[in-house]
């Protein structure tokens, strides 16, 4: 599994976009695909139509198992975590990469749109991509 993360630290750069796009792309070609939002501004959550998701990336970073009845199918055909806006509380180094660790095999791809952050976030996310088996 290969682990994208699309982060800058400049907002309005097109990184939800881009994302998007990929993840996308990703799926037309065949590839199982996850993308995830990490911004807690949710921007990629509310342009995909989850409003109001049931289970969002903070659940599962939480402590909620990851498996496919709780997964959103997006109609491009890629799998969609949302975001919401514990996120900007509840992340830590040890339970993303522990999420990453326990992420299906099944999946071919993993895209995260990662929010305008700071260095030390930015790092994190870095980290993740390099733990995913």
């Amino acid at each position: 599994m290969k682990t994208i993360a699309i982060a800058s630290p400049a907002g309005g750069v097109g990184k939800t976009t881009l994302a998007h796009a990929i993840s996308v792309a990703a799926a037309e070609f065949g590839k199982k695909t996850l993308l995830i939002d990490l911004d807690p501004a949710g921007s990629l959550t509310f342009r995909l139509g989850f409003e109001n998701p049931r289970l969002t990336i903070t659940d599962f970073l939480t402590g909620t198992s990851l498996g496919d009845e709780n997964l959103n199918l997006t109609a491009e055909r890629f799998a969609f975590i949302p975001a919401d806006s514990r996120l900007t509380t509840n992340l830590n180094e040890g339970a993303l990469s522990d999420f990453f660790i326990t992420l299906p095999d099944a999946f071919d791809l993993v895209v995260l749109d990662v929010a305008r952050q700071s260095t030390v976030r930015y790092i994190l996310y870095a980290g993740c991509c390099n733990c995913a088996p």
